[in-house]
């Protein structure tokens, strides 16, 4: 996979306990884009929830990956690991809890593959003005 220089991409052993660092990193890379603490916090949630739900795919990965794109209108971030998902996204995936609350805390949302692999892909914008 290509990625632009700008590009922040994290691994860390595919284990809920690791998630904390990914939390961290893209928080780092938000306030640089200067996130407001409140959207900083959205991002920060919707990576914990899109790593989780990742992990809870059947397969036996071994890496998680987090790729953080920080733009002029805001951070892209797609969270993927190793393994392989025959069955990705599941069947009605936009109906549950995890696509509602990352609806409900990013800009755009899309699962999709990266390789064989299961990823999610998020869009946080910088709100400007008042």
């Amino acid at each position: 996979m290509d990625t632009p220089a700008s590009d922040v991409i994290v691994s860390v052993p595919a284990r809920p306990e690791f998630m904390q660092l990914l939390r961290a990193a893209v928080g780092s890379v938000a306030a640089r884009v200067d996130f407001t603490y409140e959207a900083i916090d959205d991002l920060r949630i919707a990576v914990d929830e899109a790593c989780a739900r990742i992990l809870s795919v059947p397969g036996t990965p071994t890496t998680l990956f987090l790729r953080i794109t920080p733009e002029e209108t805001g951070i892209e971030v797609v969270a993927y690991t190793d393994g392989e998902a025959e069955d990705w996204p599941p069947e009605r995936f936009e109906e549950s809890l995890t696509a509602k609350i990352l609806h409900a805390l990013t800009d755009g949302v899309t699962f999709e593959r990266v390789g064989s692999s299961p990823a999610v892909r998020v869009l946080k914008r910088v709100k400007t003005g008042s």
